[in-house]
């Protein structure tokens, strides 16, 4: 599917010259260093075919952090638009607010939820979400985000109250006809959402599916985010896990689904054969009463501040992406096989193959070609190459990692002998259902 690697492979190395390709671990000891807007300087765009990325408003006033491009709002009112963002040791410290301005200055209504800190307490990594009027045609907005003391915010009240009349439907029917049928959104739980506040609420559904509408595997998980924005949309990132091991029963599953949002049909797809230990998702979104959803908007990131933040290796950003790499990617997503379930989406299905691969790396060549040319073309490729990354048969949840209901990922430190080939045998040191060897 992903055609000719060799030319692939010369010509992801004349696009993507890098001054340093250092470690992830080697970025990390550099975060920090180097002031954001002197961290990568770009060369004009003199060269033909090349693709580079928009350099980002820089900050002229205290407690500026990083800014954003952000295209693609063309709603007739105020889009919300989430990204997730990686910030440097101390710079969005506990107690501290995220505010957002446009670079001509109107202030931007901005919702920062922090997911991971810091040791020193300071934001990590978080989901920031902004209100943002429409801009020209072809056109962008240019965001600054910036960090200030203010007090303490009130508590949010109850967060699952913007899913109010929201409904999302899942259907599942095996060959024989037993169906199971769920309204996911009456299952959000009360605490620990991924996002709470006056423009985007977000939660997570786990549910087991019933042996009996996937032909019998114990082993099915339905696992989705749902989230709400102010904007009116409803957005759904529903996800078949067939991934629960060391249980009796774990196998291959066999269904048919339908998942709806507001009464909308959004995927429909008949006679699955859903291998052990993998999984697919797909991300869908609606408008208010099940219209279809405004475009999300496409965020060009301030790479050079994510490297400073360690966040990712530090690339030279002025080299640029030959724009036939990025056609080539948009050919592929082109490609009817691109929307088939467990599809393979440019991924190399031979194990044996270690090198001269441009889906694995430290960052994948695509992954590299999204940071240096922040080119929605690439952006689109990673995000699709994320969900077919779940086909891959070596998911395995562990219902007794925790208190024997959450579970958790499978890991060493409470199965340190364990080998999930054959090679383990049986449990203790095996998987009690081995790899399918019919997965590719």
């Amino acid at each position: 599917m992903s055609g000719d690697r060799g030319g692939t492979k010369r010509r992801v190395a004349a696009a993507l010259r890098r001054r340093e390709f250092g470690s992830l671990a080697t970025a990390l000891l550099s975060a920090g260093a180097v002031p954001s807007a002197q961290a990568q300087p770009r060369r004009p765009a003199e060269a033909p075919g090349i693709v580079r990325a928009v350099p980002p408003p820089c900050g002229n006033r205290p407690g500026d952090l990083l800014g954003l491009v952000i295209e693609g709002v063309v709603g007739p009112t105020v889009t919300v638009v989430v990204l997730g963002q990686a910030f440097r040791t101390g710079d969005l410290p506990r107690g501290g607010t995220l505010r957002a301005r446009l670079a001509d200055g109107r202030v931007v209504t901005c919702q920062c939820d922090v997911s991971v800190r810091h040791p020193d307490g300071s934001a990590r990594i978080a989901a920031v979400s902004l209100a943002l009027p429409p801009h020209a045609p072809g056109g962008s907005h240019r965001v600054l985000l910036s960090v200030a003391r203010d007090p303490a915010a009130a508590p949010p009240g109850d967060w699952r109250a913007a899913f109010a009349g929201r409904r999302v439907e899942v259907e599942i029917v095996s060959a024989l006809g037993n169906a199971w049928r769920t309204e996911v959104v009456e299952a959000l739980p009360t605490q620990a959402p991924w996002q709470s506040g006056p423009l985007a609420s977000q939660g997570r559904v786990a549910l087991a599916v019933p042996p009996l509408s996937v032909g019998g595997a114990t082993s099915m998980r339905l696992v989705a985010d749902l989230s709400v924005h102010a904007d009116g949309t409803l957005l759904a990132d529903v996800w078949l896990r067939n991934d629960i091991a060391m249980r009796a029963g774990g196998g291959g599953a066999h269904y048919s689904i339908r998942i709806l949002l507001d009464g909308r049909e959004m995927l429909r797809a008949d006679r699955l054969v859903h291998p052990h230990y993998s999984a697919w998702g797909r991300a869908f979104r609606v408008g208010g009463s099940g219209t279809p959803a405004f475009p999300a908007g496409h965020v060009r990131h301030d790479v050079a501040y994510l490297i400073e933040a360690g966040a990712v290796a530090r690339y030279d950003l002025s080299t640029g992406v030959a724009d036939r790499t990025l056609a080539e990617l948009q050919q592929q997503m082109a490609r009817p096989e691109w929307s088939r379930l467990f599809g393979a989406r440019g991924i190399t299905q031979s194990m044996p193959t270690g090198g001269g691969r441009p889906d694995i790396g430290p960052a994948t060549m695509y992954q590299a070609a999204w940071l240096v040319s922040g080119d929605p073309r690439a952006s689109a490729f990673v995000l699709g190459q994320a969900e077919a990354s779940g086909g891959i048969p070596w998911h395995f949840w562990d219902l007794h990692r925790d208190d024997g209901h959450t579970g958790g990922w499978m890991d060493t430190g409470r199965r340190p002998n364990l080998w999930t080939d054959s090679r383990g045998r049986a449990p203790p040191t095996g998987l009690l259902q081995q790899i399918p060897e019919n997965t590719g």
